[in-house]
Formats: C-alpha cells, sequence, structure tokens
C-alpha cells in the first residue's frame, strides 16, 4: 500500500515542484518571458495568416480554373524562335479567317468555336472618352461557347456577323466611365 501511495504522491510532488520552480523563473526573468511570449504570438500568427492565404490562393485559382473549362481549347499564332518567321510582323505570322473554314465537318470532336480580335482603344460616347479599352472582336458562337449572361440587350446574332451591324456588348464598368444610363441598349 505504501509503494501505491508513492506512486502517486511522488508524480504530484514533481508536478507541483515543476510548476513553482517555472513560475519563480518567469517572475525572476520578465523580460525574457515577455519576449518569448512575444515571439511563440508572433510565429502562431504568422502561420496561421501564411495558411489562410494559401487557402484563398488555391480557391481563386480553382475558380479561375473553372470558369475557364475543361473543354475548351485556344489557338494563338507564335512566331518561331528560328528560321525566317522570327522577325517576321505579325499580319504574316497571324491566323486567318479562310484557315477555320470547315472545321467543324472535319472536326467531329469540336462543338463550337469562334475567332476573337483584341484590341486597347479610346472609347467615345458624345462628349465622354474611356482611354485604353480592351475591344475583343467576337463571333456568336461565343455566347455558347462562354456562357456568359448578358444583362440588358440581346447576344450577337449571324445576321449581326454577316451584315457587319454596328452592335457592341459592354460591361457595367465601361457603361459608368462613359457616363451611359442604365438602359443604354440602342444607343
Amino acid at each position: 500500500m505504501k509503494r501505491i501511495v508513492y506512486f502517486i504522491v511522488a508524480p504530484m510532488r514533481l508536478l507541483y515542484q515543476s510548476s513553482v520552480l517555472a513560475l519563480s523563473q518567469v517572475w525572476a526573468n520578465k523580460v525574457r518571458a515577455l519576449l518569448t511570449m512575444i515571439g511563440i504570438i508572433i510565429g502562431v500568427a504568422s502561420v496561421t495568416a501564411v495558411i489562410a492565404a494559401l487557402t484563398g490562393l488555391k480557391a481563386n485559382i480553382l475558380s479561375e480554373f473553372e470558369t475557364l473549362g475543361t473543354n475548351r481549347m485556344f489557338i494563338y499564332p507564335n512566331r518561331p524562335d528560328t528560321g525566317p518567321k522570327r522577325n517576321a510582323p505579325f499580319w504574316t505570322i497571324r491566323l486567318r479567317p479562310e484557315q477555320f473554314d470547315g472545321l467543324l465537318e472535319r472536326c467531329p470532336s469540336v462543338a463550337a468555336f469562334t475567332r476573337m480580335a483584341y484590341r486597347n482603344d479610346t472609347i467615345t460616347y458624345r462628349d465622354q472618352r474611356a482611354e485604353q479599352t480592351q475591344i475583343i472582336g467576337i463571333e456568336p458562337a461565343w455566347h455558347d461557347i462562354d456562357k456568359r449572361a448578358i444583362i440588358d440587350g440581346r447576344p450577337f446574332s449571324w445576321i449581326d456577323n454577316e451584315q457587319a451591324r454596328p452592335v457592341c456588348l459592354i460591361g457595367p464598368a465601361l457603361r459608368d466611365r462613359l457616363r451611359l444610363g442604365k438602359n443604354c441598349v440602342g444607343e
């Protein structure tokens, strides 16, 4: 019985002595204890911040890939590193519309495609100007491929494309920069 009591009392006594010794050392070295505490707080906070930032970045990247989609392909002309066309101007290496004629018939796995052209230019509406606005020329199939919602107005049609009608889609940011009304369809 005496041994059982010893095995119970001895650890409790050791715990008590260790606690008293630790608290007396903290009390005797207040600055060192404060610096240690600050170091632990900063370390835990920085690890937490890094984990939170990486989690947010991962979610952002995954959402970008989800909007891009897994069944899309973008084809861009590329200037070769060697050969006679390595210094060629863009208009000689660009993709031409006739190169895509018959694509859907020759490639049955392609459901739809659209040609796109990019340009930065100044947009004007009456006395308002929007400098360096990105203009993207698209075809009507873009609406089926990109599946973006049109808030006001209508999607482009093949008639718009064939007759080269002067129609466009603008976003809310450009509408506000040009100081157009909320319902600016037809202007």
